[in-house]
């Protein structure tokens, strides 16, 4: 199985770092993964930038060449724009693109704003399967989708 691991991974955030490490130690050896990173160089194997406009091209290609993609850390908070939107745009597009988007270990929220829950809503009802590492994680993804994460 190819799996693209999507985070701020490579950031040099001890939380995200312990999180892909455990990930990995997770996912046996015959998957093959690809690493949305900050900094290329810190992360080892495969990866892809995963800043700015410019990573899309990259980050599109990716979909397309994996079966599944994995969110994990804390996504979907509205503290910026960008906090809910750089997430849920890739969930969606990992979706429409046919690569099976999942959260592991994931933290979601706080989503302050109308708009920030609607966005993060439409995502997450992409999601097959979801693993969240708090229960105020657990709570929102259920008022926001209806179901139970897990």
């Amino acid at each position: 199985m190819k799996i693209l691991l999507c985070g701020f991974f490579g950031e040099g955030n001890l939380g995200d770092e312990t999180i892909l490490q455990a990930i990995r130690q997770q996912l046996p050896d015959s998957c093959s993964l690809t690493i949305t990173s900050g900094r290329l160089s810190s992360i080892g194997g495969q990866s892809i930038g995963r800043r700015g406009i410019l990573a899309w091209p990259a980050f599109i290609q990716a979909l397309l060449e994996n079966d599944a993609a994995i969110f994990s850390g804390g996504i979907l908070q509205d503290w910026s724009f960008e906090g809910v939107t750089f997430f849920a745009l890739r969930m969606i597009a990992a979706s429409m693109l046919r690569c099976e988007p999942a959260l592991w270990g994931a933290g979601i929220g706080p989503l302050r704003s109308p708009g920030g829950k609607k966005l993060a809503s439409r995502a997450l009802k992409r999601v097959n399967s979801a693993w969240l590492r708090d229960d105020a994680s657990n709570r929102l993804y259920q008022e926001l989708t209806g179901n139970a994460a897990g």
